[in-house]
């Protein structure tokens, strides 16, 4: 044998052998790609590849309709009570065990039991009202003065603000309408009233609620006289006489003669701040703050009218006429150094700060009236 041909026969071995090795390979590959076709069939051709009995008993097809998703618009607002929105659009709410139905505002007046440390302001504040709602309601118990109110009192709270009334006898619906400055149809109109619309009568011994309303407070006050003195505009002076405050009024007062004032007022106490009321509608006058036994001036020169004690509530009292239409009060007073008619300058010493009367606590009460009509005193003070 040639070269050639021994070359020629052990590469044509080699080959066999080569392709003996790679046989079991080629076998895995060729079961894979049968297993790829047979899943490849459809479930009837698969059948018939498997050799089964075909199945002619097939469950009957049932129709479901569709159903119709909410379309939830772009600008669909947030809720607190959605808790998510599922995929198919339907909103889904929380469940609140302690929802609460709103109450209905109430329409007729309750009681309130007046407690240590309470003002007028601080009760109406509480219900959600003016103080003036609360004095005009009940002036039995209050008598129109804030001063009156104490401990253990039982005052009526109204519904809303205006003037709580208490029918009489002989009251007309026209006449309390007028009274509490309301049209008749504020009361006829009103829920809390039950008042009939056919036949608008009042029943003595009930409350009538007049909404918005006012009345007159029945502050006291001193009896008016006018004098024969004017200003140099030609304006009338009135004295203003105190006969009618208590057992400390002067006697003759009309004829008493003394300083003038120059009507620039000067602060009363070495304090310059409020101690209870404010003046306002329902308390015309300033509350001071002065403690037991600290001295009180006088704001203006002039002569002591009135010097003693006030049954309005005002306790120990000093009035002094300054001899221009003008007059200032100082109330509540525990020591009185001045007497009837005597003349007094400005910045003197009157008395001694106190708490007697009406008086929740040591305090001044002041006042400036003109004419007899009591002004604002932070108008004048200097």
């Amino acid at each position: 044998m040639s070269d050639s041909e021994s070359e020629k026969t052990i590469t044509f071995q080699d080959r066999i052998e080569s392709l003996r090795r790679f046989l079991p390979h080629i076998a895995v590959i060729a079961s894979a790609v049968a297993i790829g076709l047979f899943l490849r069939l459809d479930p009837v051709n698969r059948v018939q590849a498997l050799d089964l009995p075909e199945i002619t008993d097939a469950p009957p097809v049932v129709e479901v309709a569709e159903e119709e998703v909410p379309i939830i618009p772009q600008d669909f607002p947030p809720d607190d009570d959605v808790l998510f929105i599922q995929d198919d659009a339907t909103i889904i709410r929380k469940v609140d065990p302690q929802t609460n139905i709103p109450a209905r505002a109430r329409t007729s007046p309750v009681e309130y039991e007046v407690l240590p440390g309470d003002s007028l302001y601080g009760i109406a504040e509480k219900h959600g009202l003016n103080a003036e709602t609360i004095l005009w309601s009940n002036v039995a118990v209050l008598a129109d003065d804030p001063h009156n109110l104490t401990p253990g009192q039982e005052l009526l709270i109204p519904p809303v603000d205006g003037v709580l009334y208490l029918v009489q006898e002989q009251d007309g619906i026209n006449g309390v309408a007028k009274g509490l400055n309301v049209d008749v149809s504020t009361l006829i109109d009103y829920e809390g009233n039950d008042i009939d619309k056919e036949e608008p009568d009042l029943i003595p011994g009930t409350y009538v609620m007049a909404v918005g309303g006012s009345r007159d407070l029945k502050i006291p006050g001193p009896v008016l006289q006018e004098t024969n003195q004017t200003t140099s505009t030609g304006q009338k002076i009135f004295r203003a006489f105190w006969s009618a405050a208590g057992s400390g009024a002067c006697a003759g007062e009309g004829s008493y003669r003394g300083p003038v004032g120059n009507t620039s007022f000067v602060w009363p106490a070495n304090n310059r701040s409020i101690s209870g009321y404010n003046y306002s509608a329902v308390h015309q006058g300033l509350d001071i703050a002065a403690g037991i036994g600290d001295p009180i001036y006088t704001s203006d020169n002039g002569v002591v009218v009135f010097s003693g004690w006030s049954h309005w509530g005002y306790g120990n009292m000093v009035v002094v006429d300054h001899g221009n239409g003008f007059q200032s009060v100082y109330a509540h007073l525990s020591q009185i150094n001045v007497g009837c008619g005597q003349g007094v300058s400005q910045g003197g010493v009157i008395g001694l700060a106190g708490s007697t009367g009406n008086s929740s606590g040591p305090h001044l009460h002041y006042e400036i009236l003109f004419n007899g009509a009591r002004q604002n005193p932070w108008s004048y003070l200097q």
